[in-house]
C-alpha cells in the first residue's frame, strides 16, 4: 500500500471492541487527518506468522474500498511482496 503502519476501517475495529491505544496524524490522498490508533493483531497461519501492534483506525469502507485492513511496513518488513502487475495479483512469503 506505500503505507507505513498498518490500518483497519475504523468502523470494523469500533464492532469488534479493538482498544483505542492512542490518536495520530497521517496524509492521505485527502490531506492530513488524525485518527485513532488500535491495539490488535493480525495473524497469517499458512505463513506461520502472528504480530501484535498499531493499527491506525481509517475510513475504508465509507471511502468505497472493498477491503478491511491495509498492511503496512510495520507488517511487511518482515516479509517478500511481489505484486504482478499484469495479473493483479500479490504473493507474501516469509
Amino acid at each position: 500500500t506505500g503505507a507505513l503502519e498498518s490500518c483497519i476501517d475504523d468502523a470494523l475495529a469500533k464492532k469488534v471492541g479493538l482498544p483505542v491505544i492512542d490518536r495520530q496524524t497521517c496524509s492521505g490522498v485527502n490531506g492530513q487527518s488524525t485518527h485513532d490508533v488500535y491495539l490488535a493483531m493480525i495473524d497469517i497461519p499458512t505463513l506461520q506468522f502472528a504480530q501484535y501492534g498499531r493499527f491506525m483506525g481509517v475510513h475504508l469502507a465509507v471511502g468505497g474500498q472493498p477491503h478491511q485492513v491495509l498492511l503496512g511496513r510495520t507488517l511487511l518488513s518482515t516479509m517478500m511482496l511481489v505484486y504482478d502487475g499484469v495479473h493483479g495479483t500479490v504473493t507474501i512469503a516469509r
